[in-house]
């Protein structure tokens, strides 16, 4: 008879203890201490309630390997007992998440899954380890929207990372930056852990000096583009304004360089096929997604017209597809291409919003207000009229649908997403093009709506997107119970997620706030603010100017990714 696992009873009524069976695929920190792995990743419960790295390796993994991270935790565990401090910890982070296998090895190649046990590894300083595994166990996870086999942050991005010192730097630094803003200090700002600091820019100035350094020998431009894109991200994450707009220039010009004006290039282009090794079209359609996604997510117009963008994300809409990936369901690679971990199932209303900011943009420029006086007032205005009807008639994917069957839940939840950023697109479309008032019932409706679908996604694996969807609900707000409401999601978010991009966006939804009366919204009246970033002193006037022109006085180009 069997008593709770534990042991049996015999039928004198004694209990006999059974002998326990340690785990083959448990951490090697229990492993080494002999005792029974919960399994739980990226920590398991022993590690975690003693404080001990917890570390898991692949499946594959090279016997040499292995035996460096056991005498690695041998080491620390001997450290513990003593109470002394491991060599080199003075300079490294707390214990590392685990080496596990969160890439699951079923959806590499067997090149992938060498190169999860790369010898780059081995050469690492403690503190560097930690950054990469962090980045792996966790950074790469709660950026993507995508089923784990289109997580190409890892599928892509580490494989190169094995073979580029920049491209590993750079992930080196986005760790750091996301590391060092802790669970606490969402809401305060200029509150972060300074080593952490320290180490995001000694690898955020290695990673750039060898992008210089390959500038200068002319290489494979991909690589460098990869690079620009890793570090783009990392500086979104720590909330900057202005260089991740930079980095993305020049990787625009980059692409410019070499393959023209037509971003589409890059999978065709003849010149390019003798000079991509391991570089395929995997690899360029994802770094061109990446590209794509962070210059439609900004507050200025896009680098490249949106059409180039909607026939290199979406080849079947386009007549000029690329031959290689337009029969979609047919080539056994055109799944890997039909996801990715930025756009998702939503590429579509994310195409509509390059075009609506490159349209309100337009309205924007030159001296005269946009009004029925404009020269390009009707051209402009059917411009806009067609977009939200193009709005209306979107449906998600099928054949992307079918790729969200990881759980039972996914279906659901990235249709939720869908329809999230679809009213999101839509209320920014009324109200910065066809210049509707947030009061008005239908923009009210909307809102309604786009909180409820924020409430259902917030908490999920899905939220790192709504940062875009979390500010249109917040500047569009009409009364103190929304405001409550948006602050407390803003502050629940990023105790998860952890990127200041989130703070940036809320720093607009409260200047917006403070211009506006919510019980008189027609006598919202002036009020000073400055064109730095912290004050309040140059005149704004809510009746006249929107959110574009806080960003711009602000001399801010924010990122909504």
């Amino acid at each position: 008879m069997l008593d709770g696992g534990r042991g049996v009873v015999s039928a004198t009524g004694l209990a006999t203890v059974s002998s326990r069976k340690h785990s083959r695929t448990g951490c090697v920190t229990c492993k080494v201490r002999k005792k029974r792995c919960s399994e739980h990743k990226p920590v398991c419960n022993d590690c975690k309630r003693l404080g001990f790295s917890c570390v898991y390796l692949p499946k594959a993994v090279d016997r040499h390997v292995a035996l460096r991270y056991r005498n690695q935790v041998e080491r620390e565990l001997l450290c513990h007992k003593t109470g002394r401090r491991r060599p080199g910890a003075a300079a490294a982070a707390p214990p590392a998440p685990a080496i596990d296998d969160y890439v699951s090895l079923e959806y590499v190649s067997l090149d992938q899954q060498r190169a999860l046990t790369a010898p780059v590894l081995l050469e690492l300083e403690p503190a560097a380890v930690h950054l990469y595994n962090y980045y792996r166990s966790h950074l790469a996870q709660i950026v993507s929207i995508a089923p784990e086999r289109q997580n190409y942050y890892l599928q892509v991005f580490l494989p190169m990372a094995h073979q580029h010192s920049g491209i590993l730097y750079g992930i080196m630094a986005w760790s750091a930056h996301h590391l060092s803003i802790s669970a606490e200090n969402g809401e305060t700002e200029g509150i972060r852990d300074q080593k952490y600091l320290e180490l995001a820019n000694k690898y955020t100035l290695e990673s750039l000096q060898r992008l210089r350094e390959d500038q200068a020998s002319s290489p494979n431009f991909l690589w460098s583009l990869a690079q620009v894109l890793i570090l783009c991200a990392a500086e979104i994450c720590q909330g900057d304004v202005n260089k991740w707009k930079v980095l993305l220039r020049f990787g625009a010009g980059l692409i410019e360089q070499h393959v023209g004006k037509d971003i589409c290039k890059v999978f065709s282009h003849r010149s390019l096929a003798g000079k991509m090794p391991g570089l395929d079209l995997t690899t360029r359609y994802w770094l061109l997604a990446n590209f794509i996604y962070h210059d439609i997510m900004c507050s200025q117009g896009t680098f490249f017209p949106t059409e180039q963008y909607r026939r290199a994300l979406c080849p079947r809409d386009g007549a000029n597809s690329m031959p290689s990936i337009s029969s979609v369901g047919q080539d056994p690679q055109s799944e890997k291409l039909h996801l990715d971990p930025l756009n998702g199932i939503n590429r579509p209303i994310l195409l509509y919003l390059g075009d609506i900011n490159n349209l309100t943009r337009k309205m924007k420029l030159g001296p005269l207000p946009f009004n029925k006086d404009h020269p390009h007032f009707k051209t402009y205005m059917a411009e806009a009229l067609s977009l939200e009807a193009g709005l209306h008639q979107l449906v998600p994917d099928n054949v992307d649908l079918k790729l969200y069957q990881e759980g039972p839940e996914d279906h659901e939840l990235c249709l939720q997403l869908f329809q999230l950023m679809q009213t999101s697109a839509l209320i920014h479309l009324k109200t910065s093009c066809l210049k509707y008032s947030k009061y008005c019932m239908e923009i009210q409706y909307l809102w309604m709506q786009l909180s409820e679908n924020l409430q259902r996604v917030l908490g999920t694996k899905l939220e790192g997107s709504l940062c875009f969807p979390m500010f249109i609900c917040g500047i569009t707000c009409t009364d103190q119970q929304q405001r409550d409401l948006m602050e407390a999601r803003f502050n629940d978010i990023m105790k998860r997620y952890k990127c200041y991009n989130f703070q940036r966006a809320r720093t607009i939804v409260r200047k917006i706030w403070k211009y506006e009366y919510t019980d008189f919204p027609a006598s919202a009246t002036s009020r000073t603010s400055s064109t730095t970033s912290g004050d309040d002193n140059a005149s704004f006037n809510v009746s006249t100017k929107d959110w574009y022109d806080i960003v711009d006085e602000m001399g801010w180009d924010i990122s909504f990714a």
